[in-house]
């Protein structure tokens, strides 16, 4: 793109988004976003029309406006300027989502790259462009020696609001299925992030870096805590490259009576004290409106409600519980 073109495209950003000094980003786990469609590369035989799961047209359109109503629930009138995405099967599932009411009122872009995954299941990025315009993308491999690929890594870098640099990586880290080797797996990834981190913040110290995804390990756990380096903000010093800002209470996935804070935000130092835009109140929260549960019968409280149990046909949302952080034009800024 030539400079006068680019330095026009930018003034058109600044001036859309001039009188706003928030906006909201959030991250799902969208439970097997799949079509219905028979890919011969994947397996992706558990969703299709005469499978166990019987997963049918009806069933696919309505987990779509699932997903759909849940973006735009989060942002509260106001949708989401990003979104983070796993479990997604395709590209065309992905252009479906953003077409149809309530999302194409919004005008969402997609970012999106096959993955090797077994499953066939992807991470994604939608964005609106009034809000951000991506300058580079590219997936990041995750393959293991002895157990083949697991789902990308998504990093995307563009300009927030026609004013920023905004680093954005989007994972779905590999499951707790395998005991101590599946932990060594997820620690092998999250590795790969934290070499990219590095990379942005040693160019630029004061590099805005945001991270989200589905980590299947929780904040305390030692893949988030050392291997990735992200640290609780209590617990940061002058050296802490990446924060941690999900609450210590609660948590988006619950198996049995146990919730566990899988889905998380870590963002560098400047997304929290710098002088461009900067996390409302320095930390992340939880979506948990009522639509989004059931009461759970077996463990007392409260589960997600789900799209299937087992092979059982719920027609819920998710097993995951969304996150969401809202963006503020910083003090210094104004």
């Amino acid at each position: 793109m030539r400079p006068i073109f680019l330095f026009l495209f930018c003034w058109l950003f600044t001036s859309v988004v001039a009188q706003d000094t928030s906006c909201t980003l959030m991250f799902y786990n969208v439970e097997n976003y799949f079509d219905c469609v028979d890919d011969s590369l994947t397996n992706d035989n558990d969703f299709l029309p005469d499978a166990p799961k019987h997963w049918t047209w009806k069933r696919y359109t309505a987990k779509r406006q699932n997903i759909a109503r849940v973006i735009a629930a989060v942002g509260k009138g106001v949708p989401p300027a990003l979104v983070g995405l796993c479990e997604v099967e395709n590209a065309t599932v992905l252009k479906e989502l953003v077409r149809y009411k309530p999302l194409s009122t919004y005008q969402y872009k997609t970012i999106h790259y096959e993955s090797p995954d077994a499953r066939g299941i992807d991470v994604a990025l939608l964005y609106q462009s009034r809000w951000f315009m991506p300058l580079k993308s590219e997936p990041i491999r995750v393959c293991f020696q002895e157990a083949g690929c697991s789902r990308d890594i998504l990093y995307v870098k563009g300009l927030l609001a026609g004013t920023d640099t905004l680093h954005v990586m989007v994972c779905h880290a590999p499951s707790r299925r395998g005991g101590e080797q599946a932990n060594v797996r997820r620690k092998q990834a999250l590795q790969l992030v934290r070499n990219v981190a590095d990379s942005i913040l040693q160019q630029s110290l004061h590099a805005s870096v945001l991270i989200m995804g589905d980590f299947n390990d929780t904040p305390s756990d030692e893949s988030i805590l050392h291997t990735l380096g992200a640290v609780p903000l209590a617990q940061t010093s002058d050296s802490t490259r990446l924060v941690n800002i999900m609450p210590h209470q609660g948590g988006t996935y619950k198996y049995k009576a146990e919730w566990s804070l899988f889905d998380q935000f870590m963002v560098s130092p400047e997304l929290l004290q710098g002088d461009g835009w900067v996390v409302e109140d320095k930390r992340g929260y939880i979506f948990k409106d009522d639509f989004l549960l059931e009461a759970d019968a077996t463990h007392m409280g409260y589960k997600p409600y789900r799209t299937y149990l087992g092979p059982r046909y719920i027609g819920g949302y998710s097993d995951h519980l969304p996150i969401f952080l809202r963006l503020q034009v910083s003090q210094q800024k104004k």
